[in-house]
């Protein structure tokens, strides 16, 4: 143990070695810390050295992994052009796995819908 107080007698002797493994299955995060799997789209988009505007482009179209959505979302409050306020459906909370995006970027960052780049504006109807 680390330390003799009262306070380290109550953890279990196996518990520091096993947040030693995990930390070593997960990664180091920002100042050491282990890494959530989880990451915002911020978090995904600095990881696979992208801009948020491309990342959620990529994901949309194939080329990424999509992200979880966490939640159903809920209403919020929009300004209408003629000044009014409405209301609409927000998308909920959107999380990129870690995991996902290491193994794409591992594997050389193919698309992950199978589709091609040309296959995939014939399906959209433009043209390049």
């Amino acid at each position: 143990m680390p330390n003799d107080s009262p306070l380290y007698a109550s953890i279990p002797s196996w518990l520091p070695a096993a947040l030693e493994l995990i930390k070593e299955a997960v990664g180091p995060g920002r100042n050491g810390a282990m890494a959530p799997e989880l990451l915002t789209t911020v978090e995904a988009a600095r990881l696979c050295g992208l801009s948020e505007r491309t990342m959620c482009r990529f994901s949309r179209d194939g080329t990424a992994p999509a992200p979880v959505k966490l939640g159903p979302g809920e209403m919020v409050e929009y300004s209408r052009r003629d000044g009014t306020i409405g209301q609409r459906p927000c998308s909920g909370t959107l999380r990129y796995r870690r995991s996902e995006l290491l193994a794409w970027i591992q594997a050389g960052c193919p698309r992950c819908n199978g589709i091609t780049g040309r296959e995939s504006n014939q399906q959209e109807g433009t043209r390049r």
